[in-house]
């Protein structure tokens, strides 16, 4: 169940991130892709380094701090899409 939650987020954000971006797809789909993989490398490094560092208490408390950070990035996300939009079509009407 995990699994296909996954994909369907993963399918929603890709339509998102083709939805605005900017000039062509292809480089927005590169992006997402390498986005992607920027996080899977620096979660296993910072949970690395908390584990050998700190505890084994750590890299969870470390997830949940870097989780809220997340959803308060998504919650924020449709207001500025919506403000550049306004400017950008302020500036195309002038």
């Amino acid at each position: 169940m995990n699994r296909a939650r996954a994909w369907t987020a993963l399918a929603a954000l890709g339509a998102r991130v083709l939805e605005v971006a900017p000039g062509t797809t292809d480089m927005a789909a590169a992006g997402t892709s390498t986005a992607f993989n920027v996080g899977i490398t620096g979660g296993a490094l910072l949970g690395s380094a908390l584990l050998t560092g700190a505890g084994p208490r750590y890299p969870a408390l470390a997830g949940a701090a870097l989780t809220a950070v997340a959803l308060l990035a998504i919650l924020a996300e449709p207001r500025r899409s919506t403000a550049a939009r306004q400017a950008r079509l302020t500036q195309v009407s002038r």
